[in-house]
């Protein structure tokens, strides 16, 4: 009976120490699957050596916080040139004009297609898209004048050397202009610089 007993003790122990023993590797299991954070280490630099320019350029990076639901790339969060206007034909030909009088020369001439007697920006605007639509926008120069007492505008085809260029120049333009304005040479030496 004694022996049945210390048999019965001793199977208990070991059955004990048996569950505890896959409890422990069924936790070890469990650890080893749950997913752990990546570290990554570095060696610390040698500083008695210089480092090579990769590893340079590659510290010196500045590190981009992770984008959020929340947050913006930084190209969407300022302001850019292309979300800048760009300007209207007719600024950009009035600019040009200046460029072009500012490098005049005393005998200079160019071809005068039609002038208003009154600023109209939008129906010199139309004017401008269809020289554009041409290929002919770079030809096209706007002078402002004041022609009868009142703001106006000179269009003027072409920059040429001198008068007899211009008359040359008029053999030369699109028949559109030919048929459409009254084209005359016109003298621009005169004429006044924008401020």
């Amino acid at each position: 009976m004694l022996s049945a007993i210390l048999l019965a003790g001793i199977g208990w122990f070991l059955g004990s120490a048996n569950s505890r023993q896959a409890a422990a590797v069924k936790n070890e299991q469990i650890i080893a699957v749950a997913p752990t954070p990546s570290v990554v280490t570095t060696p610390a630099p040698d500083t008695s050596l210089p480092a090579p320019a990769s590893t340079v350029l590659a510290t010196s990076r500045p590190v981009s916080p992770a984008i959020t639901g929340h947050d913006l790339p930084l190209t969407q969060t300022l302001p850019s040139a292309a979300n800048k206007p760009e300007p209207t034909l007719l600024a950009q030909r009035l600019a040009a004009t200046n460029d072009m009088l500012a490098q005049r020369n005393k005998n200079s001439a160019s071809i005068q297609l039609f002038f208003t007697t009154e600023a109209q920006p939008e129906r010199l605007e139309s004017f401008l898209d269809r020289a554009n639509n041409l290929g002919k926008l770079d030809e096209i120069y706007v002078l402002p004048s004041k022609i009868n007492g009142k703001d106006g505008y000179r269009v003027l085809y072409g920059d040429y050397p001198d008068i007899m260029a211009a008359r040359t120049g008029m053999e030369q333009l699109p028949q559109r202009y030919q048929t459409a304005f009254s084209p005359v040479p016109y003298m621009i030496s005169m004429a006044q610089v924008s401020p």
